[in-house]
């Protein structure tokens, strides 16, 4: 003989104060209105609320922790190619200190070169994430018309990660030997 479910019944109490508390009291207020009435678990809201959303909130915790990643590699990424276009001019550098460039000189030269190319890519990448966030807006939630916030610190974090990978390699530059970076190949 098989057995049949009943179907299953909730009921939603309004508490003031404590809902926990109230457990035992809604548990026999139910047994003498429904005798015999088999009364499952008993839950809160904010658990039932806690369980049904513990997938959604893993799934933002990891595009969070893949977007942190991403955004430590872009940042690896973009002091590599500004700390490598500054080393390729290390035989230049070095004919500017042989005729008597200073050597503050030499820096702020190379200083100048990286905010140019900072400020033009921060240009450039946000009308880019300007556009693409207007393009995917239905997909964003909680993104308002006015929120670009996010996207502000992010491009701030890379314009002074920029700087600092231009400031050491200008930096180490400008106290270069010049006959020694004449020698460099």
């Amino acid at each position: 003989m098989a057995q049949v479910q009943a179907p299953v019944t909730e009921v939603l109490v309004r508490a003031s104060g404590d809902p926990a508390l109230l457990v035992g009291t809604v548990r026999a207020a139910l047994q003498d209105v429904a005798t015999g009435l088999p009364i499952g678990g008993i839950r809160l809201l904010s658990d039932t609320i806690d369980s049904k959303l513990a997938n959604e909130r893993m799934l933002a915790l990891l595009a969070t922790c893949f977007g942190l990643l991403a955004m430590a590699l872009t940042c690896v990424g973009v002091y590599g190619v500004i700390s490598y276009a500054v080393e390729r001019r290390t035989q230049e550098i070095g004919i500017r200190l042989a005729l008597g460039a200073s050597r503050s000189a030499v820096a702020a030269m190379l200083m100048r070169d990286v905010a140019l190319l900072v400020a033009a890519s921060a240009v450039l990448g946000g009308a880019g994430s300007v556009a693409a966030t207007r393009a995917i807006r239905t997909m964003l939630f909680g993104f308002g018309p006015n929120d670009y916030s996010m996207l502000l610190w992010a491009g701030l974090l890379l314009m002074v990660v920029a700087v600092a990978a231009g400031y050491v390699p200008a930096r180490r530059a400008s106290r270069l030997d010049p006959m020694d970076a004449l020698r460099q190949e």
